[in-house]
């Protein structure tokens, strides 16, 4: 079932046009362009309502084309994650569980593994969530809230080719690390510098000449 119209954001027929010209910013935000395909047909369905007056349009005719939207949306979502390759690396015991809650989210509308191959072309989470949106059966702030806990929730823990197959979890994880390493190797070397000097100049710090010897 689309999304209720929302009496504030403007007419109906303004509202589908939004939502369309959102899914094709998204493709364009990804460099992705089926010719032929849903990407095609919503563009032209575009032009048809900018064509078209809101008194042309009756209630049925409006939820007829909503409807029609969100198939091409999901339609389009899958083209076009057809057109890209498979994820890097399968990913860990997270990226499992997110996948899981992501599925669960969307309904079955489309899977964890066409969304990873977007999320492994996105720059940004946006261009997934404004596609998703579209494509997902929204019927309460509550569903919206969910599906977008669930998209960040399998970005954060969906493999990069640019990271070497790791997820960005894994990848902040490790720079932590070595960061907590250097800090560490740095504080041990102060503390060694210290207790060296502590024991007369032997380690790393600066050693004073030694006196004249006094004859006996």
């Amino acid at each position: 079932m689309p999304p209720a119209f929302d009496s504030d954001a403007g007419s109906p027929r303004e509202q589908i046009v939004a939502l369309i010209q959102s899914v094709l910013d998204a493709f364009a935000e990804l460099g992705i362009e089926v010719e032929g395909g849903a990407q095609e047909s919503l563009g032209a369905l575009e032009t048809e309502l900018d064509e078209t007056d809101d008194d042309e349009l009756g209630d049925d005719r409006l939820e007829a084309i909503s409807e029609q939207v969100q198939v091409l949306a999901c339609e389009a979502f899958v083209e076009a994650a057809a057109l890209l390759p498979a994820p890097a690396a399968s990913g860990d015991g997270e990226t499992a569980a997110a996948r899981d809650v992501f599925e669960d989210a969307v309904g079955g509308a489309v899977s964890s593994e066409d969304a990873m191959r977007l999320m492994d072309r996105a720059e940004s989470p946006s261009a997934v969530i404004q596609l998703l949106m579209a494509a997902v059966s929204i019927e309460s702030e509550d569903d919206a809230n969910d599906v977008l806990q669930a998209v960040m929730n399998l970005w954060n823990h969906a493999p990069r080719t640019e990271l070497a197959g790791a997820t960005p979890t894994q990848a902040m994880e490790r720079a932590r690390g070595g960061e907590g390493a250097r800090r560490s190797g740095g504080a041990r070397g102060s503390d060694s510098g210290a207790r060296g000097s502590s024991r007369g100049g032997r380690g790393g710090g600066p050693r004073s000449a030694p006196g004249p010897r006094q004859r006996r």
